[in-house]
């Protein structure tokens, strides 16, 4: 009879697992320690607790850990989940040791409230994003990788840990680039999707070394177009949240359809090694409402966005909103008109950004 209470007990908190709601608070750094971590080692960002109670990281920079791929269905969380990567990142990191690029191809606005509060940590923020501002992002951030690696070369180093133990004086912030429904730059198999792939390809490969980590989130991870499974395969951070079991296979391995058996939102599977079944970790997402989320960013200091070929190229924020006219002020014309010596003023029309 005991036995059996016992049994029914654990089994009933076992199927409550993922039920429970995680606050933020339970993983947000207490006051004194916001902006208090380095980044010259790499990334450690709290997302949510484990099964064990511990806290669970996101961890990147180290070994093959350095990029994300994150798949979940309707409903599964995946919006709740990178808003508390995001708002975590912030809170552990300063603006001057992580940098970031928020993409989102949804037709919705969930990156909004980044550029409503001025973020200081980011550098573009696309709502409702277009194949082609994708596209145009990537090939800013292929710029940035290049000269980052100019940069290396004559600083002599190999890596950012190398970087700071060699020229301390030395700020060069990581940059994390988180694009939502990625799968949107491949829904056509064009030229555009061709470039995005290569270029995507490069930061996957490349951006070990100088400090660029990719954060890919889709509801699906099928389709006749998408990523070559090459570059998938070098991203082994993978973190499967609700979805159907092709998809299971797919954000996890042939083998590994853990992720099937999830059954509420905010419920997941991370895992560091490809997909690899031993490496399976449950934990379930910190839930963050909007409302604190803006209290928690609204209260973090703002500086000026940087100016530099390694870390900001362009010197400003860009803010893409698919749905509305670009807002052109003085900033924003003398940062992309440029006049020839010899060319009259009125002979050049803007028509937009």
């Amino acid at each position: 009879s005991t036995v059996a209470e016992i049994m029914k007990k654990h089994l009933i908190a076992a199927s409550n697992v993922g039920k429970r709601i995680v606050p933020f608070s339970t993983i947000a750094p207490k006051a004194n320690d916001v902006h208090t971590k380095s980044s010259a080692d790499g990334l450690e960002i709290p997302i949510g607790i484990s099964d064990a109670g511990r806290p669970q990281y996101l961890s990147l920079g180290e070994g093959t850990s350095q990029h994300v791929l994150i798949a979940g269905k309707t409903g599964s969380g995946k919006s709740s989940l990178l808003h508390t990567l995001v708002s975590s990142a912030a809170l552990e990191y300063s603006p001057e040791e992580l940098r970031l690029v928020l993409l989102d191809f949804k037709k919705g606005v969930e990156f909004q409230v980044y550029s409503e509060l001025e973020l200081s940590h980011a550098d573009i923020i696309g709502i409702e994003s277009r194949r082609e501002f994708g596209l145009s992002t990537l090939e800013y951030l292929d710029r940035v990788l290049s000269a980052r690696g100019e940069a290396f070369r004559s600083w002599g180093v190999q890596d950012l840990p190398s970087l700071k133990r060699k020229h301390p004086d030395v700020q060069l912030p990581r940059i994390l680039i988180v694009i939502d429904e990625f799968q949107e730059l491949f829904v056509e198999d064009d030229k555009l999707s061709q470039q995005a792939s290569m270029l995507m390809d490069r930061i996957v490969r490349q951006g070990r070394s100088f400090g660029m980590h990719l954060v890919l989130a889709s509801q699906t991870l099928g389709g006749a177009y998408s990523l070559p499974r090459t570059t998938l395969a070098q991203m082994a951070v993978r973190i499967a949240l609700q979805c159907d079991s092709a998809d299971a296979m797919l954000i996890l391995s042939e083998d590994n359809t853990a992720a099937e058996r999830l059954r509420h939102s905010g419920q997941g599977i991370y895992n560091a090694s490809g997909g690899r079944m031993e490496a399976n970790q449950n934990f379930q997402v910190a839930y963050l409402p909007k409302r604190e989320q803006i209290e928690c960013l609204s209260k973090l200091p703002r500086v000026p966005v940087p100016h530099a070929a390694t870390t900001n190229s362009i010197g400003r924020r860009v803010v893409f909103e698919g749905h509305k006219m670009a807002a052109w002020d003085n900033d924003s014309v003398s940062a992309v008109l440029k006049i020839p010596s010899n060319a009259s003023a009125s002979s050049l029309w803007i028509l937009g950004e």
